[in-house]
């Protein structure tokens, strides 16, 4: 991935989703390679510290579009490009966030930072185009993903 993701943890909560196809692509992405871990910065908390508390789905006054599933959350935010990540359940996966724009582009972001924490990656994608991203789980011991996967989540980019 070419991409230079950041990492932050912050606490927030969400609703759960239902199951689409994206996993296949992630599946054929998983048994070739394992979901990169993103640098941890404890750097510029502040992107994200409006996640904290009752409403996940903007941060400041921008808003985030989220899917999830089984202990996993997923949010994409258009304008500064970022996909977040929250880890829903005690267990010894990861939350995962796989995604595929429009021009070809495709990736993860996984969550490696325990329960009840967020992730953020940053990306720099192409304006104009669009994104498609489903949130679901990842096991870094056997480098396969965790059914049930959530529903699809499509946004401008």
């Amino acid at each position: 991935m070419s991409s230079t993701l950041r990492m932050m943890a912050v606490t927030g909560a969400m609703a759960a989703g239902t199951i689409t196809p994206l996993l296949a692509v992630a599946s054929a992405h998983a048994e070739s390679a394992p979901v990169p871990q993103p640098r941890v910065s404890a750097a510029s908390v502040a992107d994200g510290t409006a996640l904290a508390g009752a409403d996940a789905r903007t941060v400041g006054a921008k808003a985030l579009r989220c899917v999830s599933t089984t202990g996993s959350i997923a949010c994409f935010e258009p304008s500064g490009d970022k996909v977040y990540v929250k880890d829903t359940k005690k267990d010894h996966y990861s939350a995962v966030a796989i995604w595929k724009t429009s021009y070809g582009r495709k990736g993860g972001c996984r969550n490696a930072l325990g329960y009840g924490k967020w992730a953020v990656c940053d990306y720099n994608m192409k304006e104009g185009r669009r994104i498609h991203w489903q949130a679901l789980r990842y096991d870094g011991n056997t480098h396969r993903y965790i059914r049930p996967v959530s529903r699809m989540g499509t946004a401008n980019i």
